[in-house]
């Protein structure tokens, strides 16, 4: 199952938010959530910096 998916099923038994969501989460999975990096998904660059532009 999908991290997404747990999360909805969590919230189809009841309202929750972030911090509960995640406790819930781990609880019930006995694993931890983390960030996982895959390409594309998020940048490493410093804040207020800018993607380089392709051509024009």
């Amino acid at each position: 199952m999908s991290v997404r998916m747990g999360v909805l099923a969590l919230l189809v038994a009841e309202p929750g938010y972030g911090y509960q969501l995640r406790g819930e989460f781990e609880h019930r999975t006995g694993g931890q959530l983390a960030a996982e990096h895959r390409p594309g998904l998020h940048d490493a660059r410093p804040v207020g910096t800018r993607r380089p532009r392709g051509p024009r």
